[in-house]
């Protein structure tokens, strides 16, 4: 929570696109997607562009502190139970906001959801056809386990209704990324979750990587030795667009 209020910085990180330059602005409006890791609005605020937040966005509630999500209305509901509240002008501290650092732990946490949504839907479909498993999932509305109420009451909710567990949808965009990329801001040697993504996207025909630094760029051409990759100092990019 310090490093998330000291981001925000009581709403000033949100004013930042005021001071962006015309040139600046120009380019971000020649890509029709960009996607960011930050969590501000600020590149959705001066452009046209579909802004995706790949690591969320402090704007978003996440799930459990979302009194009207998928995750609150199951038989543990989380919201209810520890008495959670939204403090008016905090909220972003119970965003979607990943301050994750592992690897690992970022690609589960932006991957499990959609796991979790395909089992639910593996289950009413079972639920419709199969009368043992309909049986089956009847019985754990009782079950002593958390977990086995939780899914007995996501079960019913699908079969009713057409909900699901709260997703990042910014990385299935990622994954249909096609024609040119251009990464500015990004390290290689960082977030291997979303250069992973890149390099097994055949979609991609060409990338432009901005470096930072020579280990920089060499890092690029390790990560990116099966892309066709330009290279280009992120200074002088700055030195034109600021």
């Amino acid at each position: 929570m310090m490093l998330l209020d000291s981001i925000y910085n009581k709403g000033q990180i949100q004013n930042i696109f005021k001071i962006y330059t015309e040139s600046f602005v120009s380019y971000l409006n020649t890509f029709q997607n960009i996607f960011t890791t930050n969590y501000d609005q600020n590149l959705e605020m001066a452009s046209n562009s579909n802004v995706h937040y790949l690591h969320g966005a402090f704007y978003i509630l996440a799930d459990v502190y979302d009194p009207n999500s998928f995750r609150n209305r199951l038989a543990d509901n989380q919201f209810v139970k520890n008495k959670l509240s939204n403090p008016k002008g905090y909220e972003y501290l119970h965003s979607t906001a990943l301050m994750a650092y592992s690897e690992e732990d970022k690609k589960f946490l932006t991957e499990y959801p959609d796991t979790a949504n395909q089992g639910i839907e593996k289950f009413v479909e079972g639920y419709k056809t199969n009368e043992t498993i309909r049986s089956d999932v009847d019985q754990w509305e009782y079950a002593e386990n958390d977990l086995v109420r939780n899914l007995h009451s996501a079960i019913m909710l699908k079969l009713g209704e057409d909900v699901k567990f709260q997703t990042n949808d910014s990385f299935n965009e990622f994954k249909e990324i096609e024609g040119e990329l251009q990464i500015l801001g990004l390290s290689p040697e960082n977030d291997n979750h979303i250069f992973s993504r890149i390099n097994e996207n055949s979609k991609i025909t060409k990338i432009i990587y901005y470096y930072f630094n020579e280990d920089d760029k060499e890092a690029a051409l390790r990560v990116f030795d099966s892309k066709t990759l330009f290279l280009e100092p992120v200074k002088r990019f700055w030195e034109i667009h600021f």
